[in-house]
């Protein structure tokens, strides 16, 4: 019964199995996070365990930006939740295909709530290719289908253990999770890149227009505000821009092309043809509310966002970006059933503008390098990633051989991946 999913038809030597009987055979498990009863949102504390839930998970790794904590005392009350090294974090609830492997740097850290973990321990399975084998078209589609509920999918543990689960000589395994790792270490030192990008140039917005610092040739004198330069005046924000909203595209009617596809929580896909042209600036309206990127192609935004555009030509679309980025726009959320951005309460926030357009021009010719540098890095993850998507099903179903795969992958990062086992 098992052999009868397409993507189990594998060479001879591989082994085919569950996930449930893999974890048993090792002395592992797969165990749910703790559920609310046991912790409640009265326990989290600014500073302590990162608890590791849902929405952590981006990208297939764990993410901090907004992760939960809770004190070393109830980390250790709720022991029997916390990671190893090894293990693999996936949803349970909502988006069930996220996933993301436990390194060292999450060691201790905590199952949250809405988290299922996978541990092998001593399995004669790798991890990483544990890893990798979720990330299969056929594998994502198989839990997809199998978790329960018609308004939130929800998985369970007896429904991941009961997940066909196949795999290659520990050797060959350990291959296959090196060549995809480089390619997902190229994406990830592209991806820290930018992060020090995009904080080289808040730090510089902050300097010249909220800061104002070491600003050469400019009278500062004291206002209500705080220190600003002579000249320059208070508006509100919606007299510098307007939030348009954006427009519902089903997943079920987006045709594959060139334009990029955003929600409020970044990329989403792609579609045939653009609602706004590049560049420009995508706001969170629902789901992840307040978050603000900057896109350089033409896009689609979708009905959970709002898209920038400018109103007082004193400004560019890159400096209401990072304008944006500094208002700590999720403390505005509404108190409605789904929470939400109504746009009048950034409207009614004032800006410092300055008297002509001149600094904000100075500003965009020092930025642009940095930013292009960014698109450029991220477009070269783009092409990796679809690399990696593409060998994935077919080295964890030996359509593809290692070697053929190794000189793909060192052709597209300039790195060499060994052969020895």
């Amino acid at each position: 019964m098992i052999r009868s999913e397409a993507w189990l038809r594998v060479p001879a030597n591989w082994r085919v199995t569950t996930i449930g009987s893999a974890c048993d055979e090792a002395s592992g498990d797969v165990q749910t996070g703790p559920f609310g009863s046991q912790l409640h949102a009265s326990d989290y504390v600014d500073q302590g365990i990162p608890s590791v839930m849902p929405k952590d998970l981006s990208g297939d790794r764990i993410s901090t930006e907004a992760i939960a904590r809770i004190t070393e005392t109830d980390a250790e009350r709720l022991s029997r939740y916390r990671l190893a090294v090894g293990d693999i974090i996936c949803s349970r609830r909502g988006d069930v295909e996220r996933r993301a492997l436990v390194t060292d740097q999450e060691r201790g850290w905590l199952c949250g709530t809405g988290c299922l973990r996978i541990r092998l321990n001593h399995s004669d399975i790798d991890s990483k290719y544990l890893y990798y084998y979720l990330g299969h078209p056929d594998v994502r589609s198989w839990i997809v289908r199998h978790a329960q509920g018609a308004t939130m999918p929800n998985l369970n543990t007896n429904i991941l253990r009961k997940l066909p689960l196949a795999y290659p000589p520990a050797p060959e395994q350990r291959r296959i999770a090196r060549i995809l790792g480089a390619l997902d270490d190229k994406i990830e030192l592209n991806w820290k890149m930018n992060r020090t990008l995009e904080g080289i140039a808040q730090t510089l917005f902050r300097a010249w227009f909220l800061d104002f610092e070491d600003e050469e040739g400019e009278e500062i004198v004291e206002s209500d505000s705080g220190r600003i330069p002579v000249g320059w005046e208070k508006r509100l924000a919606g007299e510098c821009i307007e939030l348009a909203y954006g427009k519902a595209l089903p997943q079920r009617d987006r045709v594959p092309g060139e334009a990029l596809v955003y929600g409020s929580g970044g990329r989403v896909g792609s579609h045939e043809k653009a609602l706004v042209s590049g560049p420009g600036v995508v706001v969170g309206r629902k789901g992840t509310v307040g978050s603000v990127h900057w896109i350089d192609e033409d896009y689609w935004p979708i009905d959970t966002t709002f898209f920038v555009r400018i109103k007082d030509d004193r400004i560019s679309l890159r400096w209401a970006y990072f304008r944006l980025a500094n208002m700590d726009l999720a403390k505005l959320t509404s108190d409605s059933a789904v929470p939400g951005i109504n746009r009048n309460a950034i409207y009614s926030r004032r800006w410092l503008i300055p008297p002509t357009g001149e600094p904000i021009e100075q500003f965009d010719q020092v930025i642009e390098p940095l930013m292009k540098r960014a698109h450029l890095n991220d477009q070269q993850s783009g092409t990796l990633a679809e690399l990696r998507d593409s060998l994935l099903p077919n080295l964890i179903s030996g359509e593809i051989r290692v070697p053929e795969a190794a000189e793909l992958v060192e052709g597209a990062t300039d790195e060499t991946i060994e052969e020895s086992g």
